[in-house]
């Protein structure tokens, strides 16, 4: 009797350590398998726009470093906004805020007129040294009429972020500026407006 009862012994040993296996397994293939939409719709839908900002925004300071403005064009998203920055201060002097931003985007097929005086030499100059504090995330709560217009353009809950340069003119002792302002559409970071001292129409 000692021999078949070591032997059954045996055979449950094998057969336990099979059935740990083959749990073991199917917790490992759950824990790899791919978010459900449901959890997707759950997460943060700014979980890592930062580093897609950060990748975008390389790109485009080296072809504005390039001058490359073909490439630059897909980089933009149309209407282009081109005018001075408005605050909510200055709405109540406008005689119609929704007519001065139209007046001032550049549409698509405008934009082989209005690139010079978008990516001028300033421009290509001191865009792509920008960093540390040039570069800002907008608020997500901002309030700011000129921001809000932007955003309904961008995706719902995404970042927007804003490349501000400030720089002594040359030749002369006062001080002029420009910014480029970023958000997400459809998924791809596209630049959505410039403005500087001077507007780009007008």
């Amino acid at each position: 009797m000692k021999g078949p009862y070591r032997y059954f012994l045996l055979l449950c040993l094998i057969w336990g350590v099979a059935c740990k296996s083959k749990s073991s397994v199917g917790t490992a293939q759950d824990t790899a398998r791919p978010l459900t939409a449901a959890q997707i719709a759950q997460q943060p839908p700014a979980a890592g726009d930062e580093e897609q900002f950060d990748a975008f925004f390389d790109a485009f300071s080296e072809a504005v470093k390039q001058k490359d403005k073909k490439k630059l064009e897909g980089m933009l998203f149309f209407p282009f906004q081109t005018g001075n920055i408005w605050r909510n201060d200055d709405i109540a002097h406008m005689k119609d805020p929704a007519t001065n931003e139209r007046f001032n985007q550049v549409a698509e097929k405008e934009y082989g007129e209005y690139a010079d005086q978008i990516f001028h030499p300033d421009v290509v100059r001191l865009l792509p040294r920008a960093e540390g504090e040039a570069i800002a995330e907008i608020a997500g709560d901002t309030k700011d009429d000129y921001y809000l217009r932007l955003k309904r353009h961008t995706d719902a809950g995404t970042r927007m972020y804003e490349v501000y340069l400030q720089y002594a003119e040359e030749g002369r002792s006062t001080e002029s500026y420009f910014a480029f302002v970023f958000g997400k559409v459809k998924g791809q970071y596209k630049a959505l407006s410039y403005y500087a001292k001077w507007p780009v129409k007008g």
